[in-house]
This record gives C-alpha cells, sequence and structure tokens, in this order.
C-alpha cells in the first residue's frame, strides 16, 4: 500500500481529508462523495422549487401564509358581525308576526360593508396558488420530522476513524481521483466550502417550510380544503350581501337606520294600540276581523296603485328612450325647441299653402347638393378644390372617423374648428356631430357600410352648443369606394 503522504496533492494534507470524511459522516471515499452527491441533488431540487414559487408570484411561503389568513381574518371579522347583528335583533321589540327580514337587512348591511374592505377579489386564485405552493413543497413536507441526527452528512465520525489516529483509511489513494470524476474539484477546502454552502441552502429552505407548517398544513390536499372551506363560506355571504343590495340597502349605516326607524314605528304602534284598548275596552271578535279586512283592503288597493304607477313610469320611460335614440338628444329643452320649430315650420307651409307666393330661393329636396360627376370625383379632388365646392363635405373611413373635411365643413352646428385640418381624425359622432348619433342620421350611414349608397334628406339638427338647424343632407358612398362622403347644406338657423 503506498504511503499516505505520496497518495495527497501538495496542497491536499492528510488532516484535511480526515476532517471532510468525518464531517460527511463517511468511512470510504465512495461514501463522501455518494454523501456530497445526495447533498448536492436534494439543493437542486430546493432550488428548483423555489424558483417555481417565484414564478408563481410567491417570493417565499410568507405569502401564501399572508393569504390564508387574511381569508381567516375576513371570516372572523364577517361571523363577529353576524353575531352582533343576531344580538340586536334579537333585542327588538318586535312582537306578534314581525319577520326576520329586519335582521337579514342588518346582517346584510355589514357584511356588504366588509366586502368593500377585501382584500382577496376571487377565492378561486386563493386556491390555485396554495395549491400550487403546496404542490411544490410537499417533497419538504414528507421529511419535516425527519432528526437531522440521521443525515450521514451531520452524523458524528466513526469510532474506528477517531481511533485510527491521522491515518487515512486503506484506500486513501483514490479520494482525489474519485472527488476530481464525481464532483469536478480535488482540493479538499473547496468540497469543504461547497459542503457549507449546499448546507445553508438547505436550512433556509427548511426554515421556510417550517413556517408553511405554522397552520399545521400537512400537505396540498389540507391547504386546498381549508381554502375551499374559506371560499364557500365567503360565497354563501356574498351572495347575501347581494340579496342585500336587491332591497335597496346601500351600506351599513342605511340598514341600521332603517331598523332604527322601523322600531321606532312599531313602538309607537304598539303603544297607541295599546292605549287604545286600555281606554276604549278590548274590541270583539267580530270588530278586530273588520278592522283587518278594512286595512287589508287598503293595503292592497295601495299595492294595486303602486304596480299601476311603476307600470306607467316603465312606459313612459321606454317612449322617452325610443325619442332619445330617434332624436339623438334627451335634453327636455332640446327636445321642446325642436317641436316648436316643428310647429313653426308647419305653420309657415299651411300659411303658403293658403297663399302661395313665390318660390323660396332655399333648394329644395329634389335638387341636388353636388351633380352625379362631382360625387364621382370626390375621392380624386384635392384639398383646393374640395374648398371651391359650395357645400360642406365630410370624408368618413368605417369607424366614423373624419378623413377629409373643407372650409364649408366648418359651417356644421356644434363645430368649432378654425380650419379643417383641426377635424382629421376626430370621431364624427362623438366629437364633431354628437346630435346625429340616431338612427335618424347614423342608422342611414351604417347602411352604406357593406353597400353603395346615395340618399339625400332634410335633417333637423339640434345640437349642445348651437341653435336649432335645418339642412339638406346627401349621403354618398361608390360600390369600388370604401370612404363614406356626407354633403350637406345649411338652410335655416333658429
Amino acid at each position: 500500500m503506498p504511503d499516505a503522504e505520496t497518495s495527497l496533492s501538495p496542497g491536499a494534507p492528510q488532516d484535511q481529508w480526515e476532517e471532510l470524511l468525518t464531517l460527511l459522516g463517511a468511512d470510504t471515499p465512495e461514501e463522501a462523495v455518494e454523501s456530497v452527491s445526495t447533498l448536492r441533488k436534494q439543493a437542486s431540487r430546493f432550488r428548483e422549487q423555489k424558483a417555481v414559487l417565484d414564478k408563481a408570484g410567491f417570493e417565499n411561503p410568507e405569502r401564501a401564509l399572508q393569504a390564508i389568513e387574511s381569508m381567516e381574518q375576513q371570516l372572523d371579522e364577517l361571523y363577529n358581525e353576524k353575531r352582533v347583528t343576531e344580538r340586536t335583533g334579537s333585542e327588538a321589540d318586535l312582537r306578534e308576526n314581525a319577520d326576520t327580514f329586519d335582521q337579514l337587512q342588518a346582517l346584510l348591511a355589514r357584511e356588504e360593508k366588509l366586502q368593500r374592505a377585501l382584500g382577496v377579489s376571487d377565492p378561486n386564485a386563493v386556491v390555485e396558488m396554495v395549491g400550487g405552493l403546496t404542490d411544490q413543497l410537499e417533497d419538504l413536507y414528507l421529511n419535516r420530522d425527519v432528526d437531522e441526527s440521521t443525515n450521514p452528512i451531520f452524523a458524528p465520525a466513526d469510532e474506528s476513524t477517531e481511533e485510527s489516529g491521522n491515518g487515512p483509511p486503506d484506500d486513501s489513494d483514490n479520494v482525489i481521483d474519485l472527488f476530481e470524476a464525481e464532483l469536478g474539484v480535488s482540493d479538499p477546502e473547496a468540497v469543504v466550502t461547497m459542503l457549507e454552502d449546499l448546507t445553508g441552502q438547505l436550512e433556509d429552505l427548511y426554515t421556510e417550510r417550517e413556517r408553511l407548517a405554522e397552520l399545521d398544513l400537512n400537505g396540498a390536499d389540507d391547504a386546498i380544503a381549508m381554502v375551499k372551506s374559506m371560499q364557500k363560506q365567503l360565497e354563501t355571504l356574498y351572495e347575501r350581501q347581494e340579496q342585500m343590495s336587491e332591497h335597496g340597502i346601500d351600506g351599513i349605516d342605511c340598514a341600521l337606520s332603517m331598523i332604527e326607524n322601523m322600531e321606532a314605528q312599531l313602538s309607537g304602534l304598539y303603544e297607541e294600540r295599546h292605549e287604545s284598548t286600555m281606554q276604549n275596552g278590548v274590541p270583539s271578535l267580530d270588530e278586530a276581523n273588520m278592522r283587518l279586512e278594512t286595512l287589508e283592503q287598503k293595503l292592497s288597493a295601495l299595492t294595486e296603485e303602486r304596480e299601476r304607477l311603476q307600470e306607467a313610469r316603465d312606459q313612459l320611460q321606454a317612449r322617452f328612450d325610443d325619442l332619445e335614440e330617434r332624436l339623438g338628444t334627451g335634453d327636455p329643452e332640446a327636445i321642446s325647441t325642436l317641436v316648436d320649430s316643428m310647429e313653426r315650420q308647419l305653420e309657415d307651409a299651411y300659411r303658403d299653402r293658403e297663399h302661395p307666393g313665390p318660390l323660396p330661393d332655399a333648394p329644395v329636396e329634389d335638387e341636388p347638393l353636388l351633380d352625379d360627376e362631382t360625387l364621382n370625383r370626390l375621392d380624386a379632388l384635392d384639398a383646393s378644390a374640395l374648398d371651391d365646392l359650395s357645400v360642406g363635405v365630410f370624408a368618413l373611413d368605417d369607424d366614423g372617423y373624419v378623413r377629409r373635411a373643407n372650409e364649408q365643413a366648418l359651417s356644421w352646428p356644434d363645430v368649432s374648428a378654425d380650419a379643417p385640418d383641426a377635424l382629421q381624425h376626430a370621431d364624427f359622432f362623438d366629437e364633431v356631430a354628437p346630435a346625429s348619433n340616431n338612427t335618424l342620421f347614423r342608422g342611414r350611414l351604417e347602411e352604406a357600410l357593406d353597400a353603395p349608397v346615395d340618399e339625400q334628406f332634410f335633417y333637423a339638427y339640434v345640437g349642445k352648443q348651437a341653435p336649432l338647424t335645418n339642412m339638406l343632407v346627401r349621403l354618398y358612398r361608390r360600390p369600388d369606394q370604401s370612404t363614406r362622403w356626407i354633403v350637406f347644406r345649411i338652410l335655416k338657423r333658429y
């Protein structure tokens, strides 16, 4: 057997190899290499798990613990509020056939207020995150109770090794070759440094695992079951809160005010009835039944009247919505102005029919705003040629944005731009002519999206910042072009 000093490199004294083998709890170089390889695999697996956690949004298990603790706090607060509300309801002086809806309103009002303060908006997301976290750390849970002393890495040195003095094992001449082949290093100090680094990483991972174990979660199934249970309870409370909202309760203060008001009214009614009974004596059963029937008839009549009024209100609202859609405005003053204008125009029309005079200079519907040749050349006209036209012109794309406009287009009601270029890329129905966003105008133009159109009509424009304006409008789109043209001339402003 070769001498130990000749089997070690100059930089690797014999006592360093003994220290390394003692630290690893190994009797032979093969066992030492196996221990270090196992340690490296564990560290690699834990690093991969931690990377998965980081990718899922958890820098450490504290995030998952915070999510669960948040849900626990929410449930505790909700149930505390529920108990307080139930005590309040039990103390209320509701006698005879008083139902528990008031108590439910109070509970749901409190729960609705808590809903606005909850930090978790989707319990399913918490279930998914915690499930992923617990799956990734499941291996850590399996080994949580393992005694570190059973790990050969931390096992004490064998007595035979201690008693062997400073002499290395018999096959110490193979240590350098084994470590070089298996670990990529041959210096014992480098191996010790590697071992300490891996041990530190494992200790950090075990510490994080113990934090997660504070909730007594033994695995992914326990965590998922806990979160699902919390989710189910929260969903039940939220459903009850939504039912409360349907009854017109805006918040906890509103609900408490309603309850106090109802309790005061009931208390006053009971006292009044008691005083009346004491003064007038107890009425007969027939008289009591008659009073009850009278009250029921009045209540039924009031209910029918309320339903009738609600139906009439809904019908008026529907008619108003239809009117707003047709006219492009919901302003009562604008509608009134439009009606007055139409009445004046009708009066003028009847007066002209009874007393015919010379034909007006204003154009009529049969007179085209532009001749067919000019219409067909609109796409080819430059800006100067468009400005020379005697009518206003807008060119719109398929989305309703202005692509071109001329000088006369600035006369459109509600337009405040100083130059045609300022109108480019503006939304015609929202920014340029909002009062034309209705079926009478936009509806006709929308038909030109998939088919050619050439239609001329009178239009009364009720502007938001301009007076009522009567105009003659022509909508045009060639079959081979995508541009939609709006040609107009102002007839009269009121």
